[in-house]
């Protein structure tokens, strides 16, 4: 994919923002955005509590030794 987004790229990854006339409707496409980011965050969060829990193991291991 490109550095830039074309309208092309946009209607082919996100469908349902594509309208029966085959233009793009902003409203659409901002709440599978948000959607998307929103997704996005979780994992963040979800990888941030997995690194939280190695870091808390590692130092449990590093006082026992």
């Amino acid at each position: 994919m490109a550095e830039k987004f074309s309208l092309e790229d946009v209607k082919t990854i996100f469908p349902g923002a594509v309208s029966d006339k085959g233009e793009v409707v902003l409203s659409n496409l901002c709440v599978l955005l948000a959607e998307e980011v929103s997704d996005l965050k979780d994992q963040m969060a979800e990888k941030d509590f997995q690194i939280l829990r190695i870091t808390e193991r590692i130092d449990e291991l590093e006082g026992r030794a």
